[in-house]
């Protein structure tokens, strides 16, 4: 059955990696924006006159870090980094606010998060049966090659008569790190294996044939 669980709603802002200019764009369109959403947005964590003396701030310490002083460019980057952290938390309490609105994020000033889309599992790798070995009599052991990602492995078998394999029977195993050991067989017949896995996105197909008379 699909899952019909809604898409968490974020913000994509990304401020540490915004231009000065793009930064102060979209602090003044969340002042602006959650001013006028005052209504709505009662008690933001940073007050909005705060968050207006931060584009303030910033609008002068980026002008005057232009002739490329150390102390205005220190200067630039505190406020820079205050004004990130007063949107992030904006943001944050806006999403909260939201309750998975996404139109309630975008009247604030801010942009929503686009979902990150889950990929389909892969497919695994085909295993196959890489050998059989006799056992004790009526005992036949079978090595399989492991896959990565398999969480088990079915190992059948049947009788093979005229070319022909009869009723199969099936064995499980978590790992293939050691032979499937398959007890109870008729000496001096000849038996069919194939092996499958199973992973996230399912079973394999069955493997070709591996044959072996049992002694």
């Amino acid at each position: 059955m699909a899952s019909s669980k809604t898409p968490k709603l974020t913000i994509a802002h990304g401020f540490s990696r915004t231009k000065v200019p793009d930064l102060l764009t979209t602090a003044t369109t969340v002042f602006t924006n959650m001013n006028a959403a005052s209504a709505t947005l009662t008690a933001p964590p940073v007050p909005l006159p705060t968050l207006q003396q931060g584009i303030a701030a910033l609008t002068a310490s980026s002008a005057a870090a232009t002739d490329g002083g150390k102390k205005a460019i220190d200067q630039r980057n505190k406020d820079r980094h205050t004004l990130e952290q007063d949107l992030t938390l904006l943001g944050a309490y806006v999403v909260k606010v939201a309750n998975g609105d996404p139109s309630v994020v975008t009247a604030a000033g801010f942009t929503p998060a686009r979902p990150r889309a889950k990929s389909a599992p892969k497919p695994l790798a085909q295993p196959s049966i890489s050998s059989i070995a006799q056992g004790v009599s009526g005992q036949l052991l079978v090595s399989v090659t492991a896959v990565s990602g398999a969480h088990s492995y079915d190992v059948h078998y049947a009788v093979l008569t005229n070319g022909t394999p009869g009723s199969w029977t099936t064995q499980t195993v978590t790992q293939a790190k050691k032979p499937v050991i398959f007890n109870g067989l008729a000496p001096g017949t000849t038996y069919a294996f194939q092996v499958r896995a199973l992973g996230k996105a399912g079973y394999t197909d069955w493997s070709d044939s591996a044959t072996r008379m049992s002694i």
